[in-house]
């Protein structure tokens, strides 16, 4: 597992692979997590996060957060664009095209 515990974490994990990550107690102030994989990071304790943050970040579904901000999570929409979004950037799916060429 990662170990960012209780670090402020830098600006700029755009499209970061933090799965696993221990955040644990990070200051996430102004830290862009956008498309970043939060798989089942540890966020419990993590200080100046944001429902933004985490809803513009992929897989964070799986994350540990204190339970008062995962009901908020949960309380907000969720878009089915960025979820395919995600699923494209952090898994290859073949386009029809490419499927059809295989066969």
């Amino acid at each position: 597992m990662s170990r960012l515990h209780k670090q402020k974490l830098s600006h700029k994990v755009e499209k970061s692979h933090l799965f696993n990550a221990n955040l644990k107690g990070a200051d996430l102030s102004g830290t862009n997590l956008s498309n970043s994989n939060l798989g089942n990071a540890n966020f419990e304790g993590a200080k100046n996060l944001s429902i933004e943050q985490v809803k513009s970040a992929c897989f964070w579904q799986t994350a540990k957060f204190d339970l008062p901000f995962q009901k908020l999570l949960y309380q907000t929409p969720e878009s089915s664009a960025h979820r395919n979004l995600c699923l494209k950037l952090w898994f290859y799916i073949p386009s029809t095209s490419t499927q059809q060429k295989n066969q």
